[in-house]
């Protein structure tokens, strides 16, 4: 529930011309954040899958016995790594989105300038159709 005068809108930086792009603000930027929670459960995923394949398999082998608890050790750290991934994402899209800007390639961000995580360099003015990562990469 929003309190009487805050707003979850875009705020432009005081003194920020509204038709110039803001600038980067210090610390990582949300595709990052994204980037490396997406490579993290890339690695989870077929962890999770060998698990479920060792408990379901019981063929009474040393090597099934050894494996299991590692695998599972090693599957609830990585949950808790993504999980803190995704709130670490969460809270940069928030900053970015209270400057008025995005570095992710979302859709439902189209009233946001879209920045570049890395130079700043506008991909995307607010209104325009939305710009995806794969149709940029293309572009050179």
């Amino acid at each position: 529930m929003e309190q009487p005068g805050q707003s979850r809108e875009p705020q432009a930086v005081q003194g920020d011309d509204p038709s110039s792009p803001p600038r980067l603000i210090e610390g990582r930027a949300a595709f990052a954040e994204l980037r490396d929670a997406m490579r993290a459960l890339l690695v989870v995923v077929p962890l999770f899958a060998a698990q479920l394949v060792l408990i379901n398999v019981d063929d009474g082998s040393a090597i099934r016995a050894s494996l299991l608890p590692v695998v599972g050790f090693v599957v609830v750290i990585l949950s808790f790594a993504i999980l803190a991934l995704f709130l670490r994402m969460r809270s940069a899209i928030s900053r970015e989105r209270d400057r008025g800007y995005t570095t992710t390639y979302f859709a439902a961000y189209r009233e946001l300038w879209q920045l570049d995580h890395t130079t700043g360099e506008v991909i995307r003015r607010p209104g325009d159709p939305p710009v995806t990562i794969w149709s940029r990469s293309k572009k050179g």
